[in-house]
């Protein structure tokens, strides 16, 4: 897939995660009277007010004789609307929390359209614990997952390089993890396999191997070939994997050993 196969596909989760969770989906029960429960359910009463709740409780009517209880008890009456308030104050924290996992989910796709992976991450795990306090099958709950496929995805690409030394300046070890040392797919070079070339690749190993080349110039002195190499002595805050351009001049003067090329 490529990058905007990735950014689409982040956007089609969040439109969809928004459309699955508006925070209207669950009925909630309240208990009226000892042992007795009245179904209230926000979304399908649209209760926004204390004026909805008194109309509401004139619906349940019904509920409460079939639970043999006295409708003109004025305490009954009293537990009927106090439940029905807690129903007003459930759905105006539901409709809350719906709103802000949906502007934390833009946030998270913003995110990822400028890049910053680390960012679209965070806000759709945050979208994703505050729609958990609702159910077991949250709408956001595959988002950051989703997320981090494209992250990585993006990490891999490096296919915009415009010479070898640009394709250097891009590589890393993270790059290098998150290609498992499979360089073909993903990184360009320049030019025909030629003899040292081939050579190079029949020498790879974990300590080194040829990454790319350009082998365009008709003088084989001219050649350029990227190497990789392992920093056996690198520090916790050095770069495990040392990246360097080779020329073919310099490649002759190179010492060779059982490995390949010491670094």
């Amino acid at each position: 897939m490529t990058k905007q196969q990735h950014i689409d596909k982040i956007a089609a989760a969040v439109a969809a995660a928004k459309t699955n969770w508006d925070g209207l989906d669950w009925p909630h029960a309240f208990v009226v009277g000892p042992d007795h429960e009245i179904e209230v359910d926000a979304s399908i009463y649209g209760l926004t007010n204390l004026e909805d709740a008194a109309q509401l409780a004139e619906d349940v009517t019904e509920v409460i004789e079939d639970a043999g209880m006295d409708e003109t008890s004025f305490t009954l009456r009293e537990q009927v609307e106090d439940a029905i308030r807690e129903a007003v104050e459930y759905r105006k924290k539901v409709e809350a929390d719906s709103e802000e996992a949906a502007e934390l989910a833009d946030d998270a796709l913003a995110a990822a359209l400028r890049g910053d992976w680390d960012a679209a991450i965070k806000a759709a795990e945050e979208a994703a614990r505050i729609e958990s306090n609702y159910g077991d099958d949250p709408a956001y709950g595959d988002l950051a997952d989703i997320i981090r496929d494209a992250q990585l995805a993006d990490l891999k690409d490096v296919s915009g390089a415009t010479d070898i030394h640009a394709l250097r300046a891009m590589l890393s070890d993270e790059w290098y993890d998150a290609v498992e040392g499979e360089y073909r797919p993903y990184v360009p070079t320049w030019g025909p396999e030629t003899a040292s070339v081939l050579w190079q690749i029949g020498c790879s190993c974990a300590d080194g191997d040829i990454v790319s080349w350009d082998t365009r110039d008709a003088d084989p002195g001219k050649h350029l070939y990227l190497r990789r190499s392992w920093d056996q002595g690198h520090q916790h805050d050095q770069p495990e994997q040392l990246f360097r351009v080779v020329s073919g001049a310099k490649w002759r003067d190179l010492p060779i050993t059982e490995g390949g090329i010491e670094s």
